[in-house]
């Protein structure tokens, strides 16, 4: 039981890392209510967004809104 959480650790540690140094691709998560709770580095760049204006959001606020009556989704 002991070794599976001390792995389990160690898996969570890499993937943290990895995603914070991926640059040519916005990596985040979401709450289940669809609030964003983590944003990496290629999100910012690709965006233009800092963490701190996103953390805390809903996802909604990615979307468009409606134009001419039509969505805005291809």
């Amino acid at each position: 039981m002991r070794e599976s959480a001390e792995a389990r650790r160690e898996v969570e540690t890499r993937t943290r890392l990895l995603v914070e140094r991926v640059r040519d691709y916005a990596i985040f998560t979401l709450d289940p209510e669809g609030r964003v709770t983590s944003w990496n580095r290629g999100a910012q760049q690709i965006t233009d967004w800092a963490e701190n204006e996103v953390i805390g959001q809903h996802v909604s606020i990615f979307t468009l809104p409606p134009t001419n009556g039509r969505s805005a989704a291809p």
